[in-house]
């Protein structure tokens, strides 16, 4: 007697899709592979739109300015006749990315009556603006601040050699940045003409006092040892209903796919090829630290871009 159908489930497997989501999984896999391999382009692609000015060159003019590679190539000072082609080039990555909008616009000629006609024939030009969710941090603000500062600085050449002490760090020992500059962080810039002047102190030795203290991205440079004699130092400081405000990036315990998380692992890579114990921290390393330190509580207050800010109270 053949079975009823009320009676067994019937599952029908088509191999056709199964085929076909295997090929897209193996392909977005393959392509996952090539775009880590070029991924060098893009950050160095914004490094270079920032050193150029390209960002503040739109934005000047105005908030629906949509420029092309002539335009923005008229404006940089260059003597290359193929600058507006290598712009385009460099600008299409950006759009790609978010960076900047693109859009064509017909190519046009003028008769002898001052009249615009299309040139059906020539390909449209890409002309480019500015998006509200990420290039406007590259726009130099009225306080004369913008994150391509500290894009250019991240990816310096003196900080680029130490990656390529990596690899000999983990099997050798060592900091990848005294690997390829033969000083620590720290002391390079006392040799580099470009650095800043720097103010005699040491806070390792003591702080001044004050009511607040705030330190914004110190102890991700250094170990647990050091934050301790900073933070000890900041502990007697402070009177009895003072603070130390901290903002840090924060990792979590176990690896995500956010995006915050992804710029928090980065940046504690970057901290371990830079500085000696440099690293990023996670909530429970910060709660150690103020514990260990001497303070009798900490508060995270907020979380603002991957960045947390945090309280520790004598």
């Amino acid at each position: 007697m053949a079975p009823s159908l009320e009676s067994n489930k019937i599952v029908v497997i088509d191999d056709e899709s199964n085929k076909n989501l295997l090929k897209e999984e193996e392909e977005d896999g393959m392509l996952f592979a090539m775009d880590l391999g070029v991924l060098v382009a893009l950050p160095m692609a914004v490094k270079t739109a920032f050193e150029l000015g390209i960002f503040d060159i739109i934005a000047k003019g105005g908030e629906h300015a949509k420029l092309s590679s002539e335009d923005i190539a008229s404006q940089i000072g260059s003597i290359n006749p193929n600058a507006p082609s290598m712009l385009d080039r460099l600008l299409r990555l950006l759009a790609s990315h978010s960076l900047l909008s693109c859009s064509s616009l017909p190519q046009v000629t003028k008769d002898e009556n001052d009249q615009e006609h299309e040139l059906i024939a020539s390909p449209k030009k890409n002309v480019y603006s500015l998006t509200a969710a990420a290039s406007k941090y590259f726009v130099t603000d009225d306080d004369g601040v913008n994150f391509g500062h500290s894009l250019s600085l991240i990816l310096d050449k003196v900080f680029l050699e130490s990656w390529s002490e990596l690899k000999g760090a983990i099997l050798e020992g060592g900091v990848p940045f005294v690997r390829a500059n033969g000083m620590h962080a720290f002391e390079y810039p006392s040799v580099d003409p470009r650095c800043v002047k720097h103010v005699g102190g040491d806070m390792f030795e003591s702080v001044p006092n004050g009511d607040a203290i705030f330190m914004k991205c110190i102890l991700h440079d250094w170990s647990d040892e050091h934050c301790l004699k900073v933070l000890k130092n900041c502990h007697k400081a402070i009177p009895e209903d003072g603070k130390v405000i901290v903002v840090d990036t924060m990792v979590p315990v176990l690896p995500e796919n956010k995006t915050a998380a992804k710029v928090a692992f980065k940046a504690d890579l970057l901290m371990m090829t830079q500085n000696i114990g440099g690293k990023e921290r996670t909530k429970h390393d910060f709660i150690h630290l103020a514990t260990a330190s001497g303070f009798s509580s900490i508060k995270f207050v907020c979380s603002v871009s991957g960045y947390w800010v945090m309280e520790f109270y004598r």
